[in-house]
């Protein structure tokens, strides 16, 4: 995939000053804080067995008074606003998306994996198509860190909420192509060995809880790094007034991608530069 040098170039400071830095968990306190507050960074997909939340995790965790998510998953009505913003609709043709010789890939692939013709998915989102792929990697039932922690949420009584709506997180995606997002697919469906070994080093590098390695490896090696602002510069700005919101009523665990925390843009630099001090804990 596409080698973005000028992102390398531009968290090429961050790395250096930040190299001691690897961690997960960031404690955020000052600037008048009456209690701290934490970052988590999560990974959307992983087996059960891969999912360890430390002590310390789980000490902030049951310190805190809420749980904030990138969405609040939480809500009661999440799955069937999920469900009616994904849905297949006739404008969507993923086919215009593809050259011939792609679709046939894609025809195959659909066709061998899931058991399916493709003409039954052109009408999806690649969103969808992107998901239903990453399920299909998997060698275990998919989990993640969010509903673990929502399990944890529950199970404390902790109120939950989000960073972002449904509706905004969703968005983001329509306003990347439809060409970029299937270039990607074709090319994990062209080379599967090539897509599991950025998996594997992916999580390799989010088990030693490098997250600027995270963020300089996911833009390096996606093609959506030229929408990297769309993707996570924007978001994270935008989060920032929301984390500081909360974080000034009570003690809250926020808990979001692990490539949202690195980088110059990344949320532990904007709430440092905004007066912070928010330090790794092992």
């Amino acid at each position: 995939m596409k080698k973005i040098f000028l992102f390398t170039l531009v968290c090429f400071t961050t790395l250096v000053s930040q190299a001691q830095e690897s961690s997960l968990l960031w404690k955020v306190s000052g600037k008048g804080l009456k209690q701290p507050s934490w970052l988590y960074g999560t990974y959307h997909l992983l087996c059960k067995e891969e999912i360890k939340i430390s002590p310390a995790a789980q000490q902030a965790f049951d310190k805190a008074s809420t749980l904030y998510l990138e969405m609040n998953m939480a809500d009661p009505q999440f799955a069937a606003k999920m469900q009616a913003l994904l849905a297949p609709k006739p404008e969507n043709d993923l086919r215009k998306a593809m050259s011939d010789s792609d679709f046939q890939v894609f025809s195959n692939y659909i066709r061998d994996s899931f058991h399916m013709e493709a003409t039954q998915l052109i009408h999806l989102k690649p969103l969808v198509l992107i998901s239903l792929l990453m399920v299909q990697h998997m060698r275990c039932p998919p989990t993640g860190l969010e509903q673990e922690f929502l399990g944890m949420a529950k199970a404390s009584n902790k109120p939950v909420e989000g960073l972002e709506s449904l509706e905004t997180q969703l968005k983001i995606f329509d306003v990347i192509p439809d060409s970029v997002q299937m270039a990607d697919i074709i090319k994990d469906i062209k080379n599967p060995e090539a897509a599991r070994k950025r998996d594997e080093q992916t999580k390799q590098y989010y088990a030693e809880g490098n997250v600027d390695k995270i963020f300089e490896f996911a833009l390096q090696e996606s093609s959506y790094a030229e929408y990297a602002n769309v993707l996570l510069y924007t978001r994270n700005k935008n989060w920032i007034p929301v984390i500081e919101k909360a974080a000034t009523t009570s003690s809250t665990f926020f808990a979001f991608g692990a490539g949202h925390l690195g980088g110059e843009e990344g949320v532990i630099n904007l709430l440092r530069k905004q007066g912070y001090t928010v330090e790794p804990v092992k």
